[in-house]
């Protein structure tokens, strides 16, 4: 299992291929997950990740901005996107 992988998909215009089941053209996936699916966890980082980052900022502690931005948003969606897959079947 890749963390960011990219895929080669089915061919643009209609042509037919033989076992070529899956979307048209180059796709991204996160943990074996098409992007468009992913949605929902996004959706749920975003949610959780302003808590995270409303915890983070009433500390007194000297964390830069940018680290708490990485920490609540972009953590939480790869742990939501790892523990939480989404099964796509083409």
């Amino acid at each position: 299992m890749s963390f960011i992988e990219l895929h080669e998909g089915c061919p643009p215009g209609g042509k037919v291929v033989t076992g070529c089941l899956g979307p048209i053209g180059n796709y991204y996936t996160v943990f074996n997950t098409e992007l468009k699916y992913l949605m929902p966890h996004f959706i749920f980082s975003l949610i959780f990740g302003v808590l995270v980052f409303l915890i983070l900022g009433n500390n007194k502690t000297k964390i830069k901005l940018y680290v708490k931005i990485i920490i609540s948003f972009v953590l939480i969606f790869f742990l939501l996107v790892y523990f939480f897959p989404n099964i796509v079947e083409y």
